[in-house]
């Protein structure tokens, strides 16, 4: 696991890590693990709400890009996540782009990045 410090300038809210796995990569369950509020809820304490608030066609994006070099889209959307108060860490929203891009050697990228008003 590598620790990404300052991606695009930003830098991390808190932490923020890259990592690879080995075996099977099952990208779309694992996206729904993070994306439904019951699952999440069993191991993030801070969740209060999540919701895929604008799911667009991931098949046009499929055709846009070049799935050779891409993968194919198999889910792509708007999401909307708001956190409690923990810690001494003050409650936030965040509204983020995010998909996932499944590959046909059976590996998965699940991306997401946070929009932000200024950039």
């Amino acid at each position: 696991i590598d620790k990404v410090d300052n991606y695009l300038g930003l830098g991390p809210p808190l932490l923020r890590f890259r990592a690879t796995l080995e075996g099977p990569c099952l990208g779309e369950p694992f996206a729904n693990f993070i994306m439904s509020l019951e699952e999440r809820e069993q191991w993030d304490d801070q969740i209060a709400e999540v919701n895929e608030l604008y799911p667009v066609d991931a098949s046009s994006v499929t055709d846009i890009l070049a799935e050779d070099k891409f993968g194919e889209s198999s889910q792509l959307g708007v999401g909307y996540c708001q956190t409690k108060s923990a810690f001494g860490i003050a409650p936030r929203e965040q509204l983020t782009c995010c998909g996932v891009q499944q590959f046909d050697d059976g590996s998965a990228i699940i991306w997401g990045t946070e929009m932000e008003e200024e950039l």
